[in-house]
């Protein structure tokens, strides 16, 4: 079990180092899964979006850039880490046996403009920029 970030799906400005960091540890879990399937072993990547960490907190530290990403999500929150570790529980257990090689979003679907009350349309390019204090900057339901 490898935890990733929703930063390699969803990608923004400023995190380049980062996301392929994340990136390349989701296709290190890939080969893994292959090479350790015959074993009956799994591998999986999990890739939280937006939860409440020191992390978090400190690339957004104004309550704008907390109150645009819950805009952004269904369940009108932003991530608790108990979320996340829910997934890795599943993913680890015997109910999770089928699955392997995958990459889970663990996200609340933040990234799904259907479901802003902003806006119908997000654009791609502004999506991964909520993990950086300069999330706030711009409108995130306009394209640049």
């Amino acid at each position: 079990m490898n935890v990733s970030t929703a930063n390699t799906a969803f990608v923004g400005p400023g995190i380049a180092a980062y996301a392929a960091s994340k990136a390349a540890l989701e296709l290190a879990s890939r080969v893994a899964a292959c090479e350790l399937g015959g074993r009956g072993i799994t591998v999986n990547s999990v890739l939280p979006g937006a939860t409440d960490t020191e992390m978090f907190r400190k690339n957004n530290p104004a309550k704008e850039a907390r109150d645009k990403v819950i805009a952004m999500t269904p369940l009108q929150r932003i991530g608790e880490p108990e979320d996340i570790a829910d997934v890795v529980v599943f993913l680890v257990s015997e109910d999770a046996r089928w699955l392997t090689g995958q990459s889970v979003r663990a996200t609340g679907v933040w990234h799904n403009s259907s479901c802003s009350r902003h806006r119908a349309q997000v654009s791609c390019d502004r999506l991964g920029i909520f993990a950086h204090s300069n999330f706030v900057q711009g409108d995130p339901g306009q394209p640049r």
